[in-house]
């Protein structure tokens, strides 16, 4: 800016400067011949809402208000306005304005302080607005509302600053904007408050008297209440939807919302509309804060493009369905991440049946189809997960895609882990398709019949049986009798098979030392020989059927595990046989082979599921034993008891009973994941516990750092003791 630019911006701020002195002191107050008799004043309770402690404070006042509304309200405006004095010892009495809604509108006391919140928060955002030096900076009045009570009635009003100058709307709640006078601030602000509040708020109704507003309104996408006028996402698409990108909008670091080419808005040359600054001057300088608006503008908008979707095939907008606008929207918002648009464009190329854009058709591409089933199954969407297992396993065919049984087991098993979170609310389309027995058995199917390299997955009996044993007992939940008997025949077929080929294999010859664990001394594992575990029936349907392992004798890993198993087995087999009951070796073996593989799946998820906070969630070993006489009660209460351990899926990761050698339930025991706080609660909260079953409870806790796979000291001692 040269000297003499720089020199009349000065004198037009001090102009501006003394016109403010001028009208405090009154010489030009818009109020002349209200009056200010103290008599007429009355006591009124101000609540003014505090944004930085996010709370409401109160105090006592004194005001004036005028009987008779002013007659500027625009028709049909919701409320009517007062003039106001409120008498100050120190200032006199200042100019204010007080807002009172129309009986018609049967206003509640929250609408008025709603009105007074968003007021505020407005002005906060307005604060962090002007940090970034635009070349306008803007205020929102500071508003409060009074309680009073005339004639016996409380009422309420919202009052703030009277504002005195020209008068202008630059936008409103339902999309309106100002297209006589277009301004750049008003657009990039509201785009900015959408931004900067992570696209959960938009400030809208942008009024006021030059960069000086009020009446503003809040969109909220979230639970908050902001009035009548908050239309949330609808309001947002509505917005955007005739919003005009500016230069200033640029310079905050703001990226432009794509808007139809179907549904275009006239251009408009910003240079006639940049007053006392010019667009180059702007550019040229430096926002620190820029590239950072930029990373979290790109982010955002993928609902809001869905919305616009949705609007404009349902013919909201001039009452005009626009299926190109529509189809453009949802393409934006699944480009943005938006799992719902992925899940549509994968069934409009898959030509599949669906709920949007029935009316809407392209050329049929199963690559695009398959490609944004992969991008929905990645945001969590079943249906595509299983989509996506199905073209690896060759189910469904897509140009490009090339089997791979490798990757099918993959996304089966997210499906599998995924589904098992679901609730009770959340409903999946082709539910048949998701009965886990169905999904199971596949897999255990490709375990079964894979050939190696050429699919990407080599055979394994083993996993073959337990799958299809899972399979079994989710085919029994959905009491589907002959299909869990089928399912059980695979596994024993298969388990034949592994005992066999355990039975021929040589018994390793201990020859090399052992590595000793992280800490600790050599361990003489050799003298354990081979530990060889066979499959056992499922006996809870939160249980899942551990795979028949033979564990080598070498590394410190395998071996450590065996002397925690062991270790476990064997405090189980004392704990009982003090209670008088007796495991046999046939039930050792069952738990050692449970809790083997309860271990073996929760080292590997373990660092995923726990960081960066795994100090807060715990391996728990819980042993109950039973009061002698109260098997009637166990049986009574067996239904309640599995409907209870379902409550914490994932979470259980063994479940089982504790037999006497006479074959009768002596107790039970479990392997929890769970923080110590939901692992007592899961306990307390038992139908066993509740009904006195148990005689007593234990609940141990299985130190590993997962990690590190360091043994902690307890294991450590547990494994020099096997």
């Amino acid at each position: 800016m040269d000297s003499a630019a720089a020199t009349a911006r000065s004198n037009e701020l001090r102009a501006k400067f003394k016109r403010a002195v001028m009208k405090a002191r009154g010489k030009l107050d818009s109020f002349k011949g209200f009056s200010t008799n103290e008599e007429s004043a009355i006591p009124v309770t101000r609540h003014r809402f505090d944004t930085t402690k996010e709370k409401w404070t109160t105090d006592e006042v004194k005001v004036i208000i005028e009987p008779n509304a002013l007659n500027t309200a625009l028709p049909g405006a919701q409320r009517e306005i007062f003039r106001m004095k409120l008498l100050s010892k120190w200032r006199g009495a200042d100019n204010y304005v007080a807002k009172r809604y129309r009986k018609h509108i049967g206003a509640t006391k929250e609408m008025y302080f709603l009105d007074c919140k968003m007021q505020m928060l407005a002005k906060k955002m307005a604060e962090n607005y002007n940090k970034l030096k635009p070349p306008h900076r803007i205020d929102f009045v500071e508003c409060f509302v009074i309680e009073t009570s005339i004639q016996g009635q409380t009422h309420y009003f919202c009052a703030e600053k009277f504002i005195d100058g020209s008068y202008e709307k630059h936008s409103g709640n339902n999309g309106f904007v100002q297209e006589a006078h277009h301004r750049m601030t008003p657009h990039a602000f509201s785009h900015f408050s959408y931004v900067m509040s992570g696209g959960k708020r938009m400030i809208v109704d942008i009024q006021g008297v030059g960069d000086l507003w009020t009446d503003p309104q809040i969109h909220s996408v979230t639970d908050e209440e902001f009035g009548l006028g908050n239309m949330g996402l609808i309001g947002m698409a509505k917005f955007f939807r005739t919003y005009r990108y500016n230069p200033l909008c640029e310079w905050i670091g703001l990226i432009d919302f794509q808007q139809s080419p179907h549904d275009p808005r006239e251009k408009i040359d910003w240079t006639e509309y940049s007053h006392d600054w010019k667009i180059e001057d702007l550019m040229a300088k430096r926002n620190p804060q820029r590239a950072s608006i930029a990373k979290r503008s790109g982010k955002l908008g993928a609902e809001v493009h869905f919305q616009l979707a949705k609007m404009y095939e349902d013919g909201s907008f001039e009452e005009r369905v626009d299926l190109e606008s529509a189809f453009f929207h949802t393409v934006q918002a699944a480009d943005l991440g938006h799992k719902d648009a992925h899940v549509l464009l994968y069934k409009l190329y898959g030509g599949i049946p669906r709920d949007r854009l029935v009316e809407y058709s392209v050329s049929e591409d199963s690559y695009a189809s398959y490609s944004h089933a992969l991008d929905a199954a990645k945001l969590g969407d079943l249906n595509c997960m299983h989509i996506v297992a199905q073209h690896f396993d060759g189910t469904l065919k897509a140009e490009g895609i090339t089997v791979h049984w490798g990757h099918a087991i993959k996304w089966y098993q997210t499906l599998v882990d995924d589904h098992e979170n679901l609730t009770e609310e959340e409903v999946v389309d082709n539910e048949e398709d998701f009965e886990m027995h169905k999904i199971l058995a596949k897999m255990a199917q490709l375990y079964e019949t894979a050939t190696g390299s050429d699919v990407g997955l080599k055979r394994s009996a083993g996993k073959a049986a337990v799958l299809y044993s899972e399979a079994a007992c989710a085919a029994e939940q959905h009491f589907k009798a002959k299909l869990a008997a089928k399912y059980y025949e695979k596994a024993a077929e298969l388990e034949e098979e592994v005992d066999q080929d355990e039975s021929a294999s040589e018994a390793p010859t201990p020859s090399e030392p052992r590595s000793p664990a992280p800490g600790g001394s050599t361990t003489d594992l050799e003298s354990m020989g081979e530990l060889s575990l066979s499959g056992t029936p499922c006996d809870s349907p939160v249980a899942r059927r551990p795979a028949p392992l033979s564990v080598p004798r070498s590394g410190w890993w395998e071996g450590a595990l065996i002397g925690m198993i062991d270790n476990f087995v064997s405090y189980i087999k004392h704990k009982a046989q003090a209670d008088g009951a007796i495991l046999t070796e046939a039930e050792e073996k069952k738990r050692a082979e449970n809790f083997l593989m309860a271990y073996e799946e929760s080292k590997h998820e373990m660092d995923e599921e726990l960081a960066p906070n795994h100090e807060e969630v715990k391996t728990w070993m819980l042993l109950c034993l039973d009061h002698p006489g109260k098997s009637a009660e166990r049986d009574d209460l067996q239904a309640k008891h599995l409907d209870h351990i379902r409550t914490k899926p994932g979470h259980v990761k063994l479940g089982g009973v504790v037999k006497g050698p006479d074959g009768v339930v002596k107790g039970s025991h479990y392997v929890l994941r769970l923080p110590e706080a939901d692992a007592k609660k899961f306990l307390a909260e038992d139908p066993y516990t509740i009904a006195g079953v148990y005689a007593t409870t234990e609940l141990m806790e299985w130190e590993v750092e997962w990690n590190t796979l360091n043994i902690s000291k307890a294991a450590e001692k547990a494994l020099m003791a096997s």
